[in-house]
């Protein structure tokens, strides 16, 4: 049976009603709902779910909205719906046991045939759903193929990259358009056929690296020193999480191909905080100094500085010498003492404003107040010329909330920090 859709029309003014719908644009669902009102309804509904399209490989249970069957029917029905497009949004599933079994279908031929006919698009987001990380070779070759040539839309100005592994970087070579890029997950590179058919480099404003995989950082330089790249000496954003130790040398690197970067956010991982133990006899392995520094001094146009960190304790327990005994040593695992010296070098930076801290603690408020050298932080703060706001937010993690009330004292009583809320620098919040 098929449904007609009215042709009554809204009492509304038809740009009124243009308007709110205009508030739908991230509710398929609805707009969905909208188009079977009636035909004004039907045409405006159209115009606005065309305006993110959402597409996934597998059906759902409980869809959110058209899945790309029907998306690629209402396009190929409606041609110019394609150009009010201007947000694509791909997220990828792994098909269960059961649905392979069964040979469930899936929607990569609809979704690069969807991707042929977009002509003006803006932003573009590919992924895998998360926790998981999907091989880019595993995807179908038509769409790979057709999504490469969707690439080169010189339209698209963001492209957004997560949770896939082993992507070709030298594909966005030929990009000359972007303007915003970000990078979460496993990258591989070759200079071995990375030639650019474009003699422009996309000129970067934004740019995005979370490189979730070991030795893919490496490939991320070693793609953006190699000719066809996008240029990073125009990007003012940057936002950069280091999981590993060899994270920490390559942002080094590629922080040292900025010229206009006016934001920076590092994410420290684990791995790269230092170990700091208040029981050590021996002061030299107190702290373990990181061999790397971000020579953050030579980003001279640098305004606002984010880091973020985790504070965290470990019991760790070791046997003397003799076999028999075990003894119990406290490593407070924690960043303060490595984010005293990555600041310490800007002391005469007079462009740097503001900074915020976000903390993760994952500490007793005993030891947050007993061992957390927070003079030595508020002395860095004190010495930067050109700093005129500070604002530390921190979130206990895995603590009652007993002692969520007592981290509150803790921060309000400690008198380095008190010194620096006196006279207006700092600001702290519990999150």
């Amino acid at each position: 049976m098929t449904y007609k859709i009215p042709a009554t029309q809204p009492d509304l003014p038809v740009e009124l009603v243009d308007h709110i719908l205009s508030f739908l644009q991230e509710d398929p669902k609805t707009l969905s709902v909208c188009m079977s009102v009636n035909i004004l309804f039907c045409r405006l509904a159209q115009k606005h779910f065309c305006r993110i399209l959402r597409l996934q490989n597998i059906p759902k249970y409980h869809p959110d909205g058209p899945e790309p069957p029907r998306i690629l029917k209402l396009l190929t029905g409606s041609p110019h719906l394609t150009t009010y497009v201007r947000t694509v949004r791909i997220v990828f599933s792994l098909l269960s046991l059961l649905q392979r079994i069964s040979h469930f279908p899936t929607y990569e031929s609809h979704m690069a045939s969807i991707l042929q006919m977009l002509v003006n698009v803006k932003e573009v987001n590919i992924g895998w759903k998360r926790p998981n990380v999907m091989p880019w070779k595993t995807l179908p070759s038509t769409f790979r193929s057709a999504f490469c040539v969707f690439l080169r839309r010189q339209s698209i100005t963001s492209l957004g990259i997560d949770y896939l592994s082993g992507f070709p970087l030298s594909i966005l070579n030929d990009c000359a358009s972007l303007r915003s890029l970000s990078l979460i997950g496993g990258f591989s590179f070759s200079s071995d056929g990375a030639k650019s058919q474009n003699n422009s480099r996309a000129q970067l404003e934004r740019f995005n690296l979370n490189s979730i995989m070991e030795n893919s950082s490496s490939s991320v330089t070693a793609w953006f020193e190699s000719p066809g790249s996008p240029d990073l000496s125009t990007v003012t954003f940057l936002c950069a999480k280091t999981s590993f130790l060899e994270d920490h040398h390559h942002i080094t690197r590629l922080l040292q191909m900025t010229r206009s970067l006016n934001v920076l956010e590092l994410e420290f991982g684990r791995e790269i905080c230092t170990y700091y133990n208040p029981f050590a006899a021996d002061a030299a392995t107190a702290h373990i100094p990181l061999p790397v520094n971000l020579l953050l001094a030579s980003l001279t146009k640098l305004r606002h500085l984010k880091i973020s960190a985790v504070f965290s304790s470990t019991t760790d327990f070791f046997v003397s010498s003799d076999g028999e005994t075990a003894h119990e040593q406290t490593v407070y695992r924690h960043p303060v003492s490595w984010i005293v010296r990555l600041l310490a070098p800007l002391g005469e930076h007079k462009h740097l404003e503001q900074i915020d801290f976000h903390f993760g603690l994952e500490m007793t408020p005993h030891v947050v107040r007993n061992h957390v050298p927070w003079k030595d932080l508020s002395t860095v703060l004190l010495s930067i010329q050109g700093l005129k706001k500070v604002r530390m937010a921190y979130i206990p993690i895995k603590r009652p909330l007993s002692q969520k009330k007592e981290l509150i004292e803790v921060f309000n009583s400690d008198e380095h920090l008190s010194r620096l809320v006196k006279a207006g620098l700092l600001e702290i919040s519990q999150l």
